[in-house]
C-alpha cells in the first residue's frame, strides 16, 4: 500500500526539497537560521520561483490587533515554508507552529526544513481537516479561525482572529 499523499503542490513542495538539499549540503549544519533563510532565497530566485520572506500575518483579538505572525518563506503563494537550525529533531511544538501559520495563511501545505542536524530533516505538513476543532494545547500558539476571518481570508486579507 502507498503512504504517500498526493497533492497538487506536488512538484512545488519536491523542488523546495531538492533546493534545500542542495543548500544543506553546500552550507552543512552549525549555522544560524538566518544564513539558511538568506540561502533559500537566493536558491528559489535561481529556479526562478516566486517568494515571499518573511510573509507577515496580522493576528486579532475580536477587532483590535494584538501581534504579528513572519512566515519564514511562501512559495508560488500556496506552500509555507518554515525554516529551522536545530541540533535535536524537530518536535511536536516545530509542527504545531507551521500548522498555525497554515491557517493564518489559509494555505494548503508547509515544509519544515531544518538544516541544524547532519542531514536535512524536512517534513511536508497539511492543515487539519476541520480547523476550529483543534483544541489549544494542539497549537503552539492557540490561534483560531472563525468565520468572520475566513470570509476576510476569502479577500485576500491575511488575518487570524482569537476567540
Amino acid at each position: 500500500m502507498n503512504k504517500l499523499v498526493k497533492h497538487p503542490t506536488d512538484e512545488i513542495t519536491y523542488k523546495i526539497i531538492g533546493l534545500a538539499m542542495e543548500a544543506h549540503s553546500r552550507l552543512g549544519p552549525g549555522l544560524k537560521e538566518e544564513i539558511y533563510q538568506k540561502a533559500m532565497e537566493e536558491m528559489l530566485e535561481r529556479a526562478k520561483m516566486n517568494y515571499e520572506p518573511q510573509r507577515q500575518v496580522e493576528v486579532y483579538f475580536g477587532v483590535r490587533l494584538v501581534g504579528l505572525l513572519f512566515i519564514d518563506i511562501l512559495v508560488e503563494g500556496s506552500v509555507i515554508v518554515e525554516l529551522k537550525a536545530l541540533s535535536h529533531p524537530v518536535t511536536n511544538n516545530e509542527i504545531a507552529q507551521v500548522i498555525t501559520y497554515l491557517k493564518a495563511e489559509g494555505a494548503n501545505v508547509g515544509l519544515l526544513l531544518n538544516f541544524g542536524r547532519k542531514y536535512l530533516e524536512y517534513k511536508r505538513i497539511f492543515p487539519p481537516k476541520k480547523i476550529t476543532e483543534i483544541s489549544e494545547k494542539d497549537l503552539r500558539f492557540g490561534v483560531r479561525l472563525d468565520a468572520k476571518s475566513a470570509q476576510k481570508r476569502e479577500k485576500r486579507l491575511k488575518s487570524v482572529f482569537i476567540r
